[in-house]
């Protein structure tokens, strides 16, 4: 069992460490002063794409649906960023759950969860740099 969990599940799972992406790219000033530059642009965006299932009296919070909602109306897809890419990006950016079984948080995107998944999205759509140059392909 040992050997099985070193060799071929350990590796597997540990791609989808969220951690290693925030501290090199998220938790950074460049990307701080973006956030604080355009935070009231975010949170009309947060308060008008984290409506369709919020019930009265309820904290905002935001689905996914709604942010793949988000994402089809901002026309980001495209044959290199697709829906799997957002799925992803959700889930990466939300906060781990004691108890998934009994609570229905790992559903709810707060606004400080919104904005890491919209940096992740903006980190997997733009092209990547050599020597600080961008890297367009046009194959």
């Amino acid at each position: 069992m040992s050997r099985i969990l070193n060799e071929h599940c350990i590796p597997l799972f540990s791609q989808y460490n969220a951690q290693p992406w925030r501290d090199e790219k998220y938790w950074c000033e460049d990307c701080d002063d973006v956030l604080k530059k355009h935070k009231q642009i975010l949170d009309t965006v947060y308060a008008k794409y984290s409506e369709k299932k919020v019930k009265p009296g309820e904290k905002k919070f935001m689905s996914l649906e709604e942010l793949i909602d988000l994402c089809k109306h901002a026309n980001l897809f495209d044959e290199n960023f697709v829906e799997r890419d957002v799925n992803l990006a959700f889930n990466t950016a939300m906060m781990t759950q004691m108890d998934e079984l009994n609570s229905e948080k790992f559903f709810r995107m707060t606004f400080v969860e919104f904005l890491e998944a919209l940096a992740r999205i903006a980190d997997k759509m733009s092209p990547p740099k050599i020597g600080g140059q961008p890297v367009i392909s046009i194959f």
